[in-house]
């Protein structure tokens, strides 16, 4: 059985569902296969570092109030006017990261980690092309 790939033109990875599980949980164990994909990111960072700056500025002139809410937050951690709690609601203490229903609202966040928060945003991806 193939998993869904958007970005394929038959929409399927590549890779089975077994195998692509077996990749994963040999990358998970081998601390050395997972030192080399950061070696590549790091590479990948290098040798992009300005056209990388240029979609961040981007991304924040074309999102001023998703950026605003996000600097909020990020101040309001430092100062401690939010406190990041320890773990999700799911149980995981992965990754947690703040979750805005209305930008409007910098500070009114849920906490999610990060497997939640991608759950999350793709429920409400699909509620919005259904309409």
């Amino acid at each position: 059985m193939f998993q869904k790939d958007s970005t394929k033109k038959d929409g399927l990875k590549t890779v089975c569902r077994s195998c692509s599980n077996k990749r994963d949980r040999i990358y998970r164990e081998q601390p050395e296969i997972k030192e080399l994909g950061r070696e590549r990111a790091r590479g990948y960072y290098h040798d992009n570092s300005d056209y990388i700056k240029l979609k961040r500025k981007l991304y924040s002139e074309l999102n001023p109030l998703k950026r605003y809410a996000q600097k909020q937050v990020e101040k309001a951690i430092i100062n401690g006017t939010l406190v990041r709690p320890l773990e999700c609601r799911c149980g995981s203490n992965e990754n947690i990261q703040a979750h805005h229903d209305d930008y409007n609202a910098p500070l009114d966040v849920r906490w999610l980690c990060s497997k939640c928060h991608m759950r999350l945003h793709g429920e409400l991806n699909t509620n919005t092309i259904k309409g």
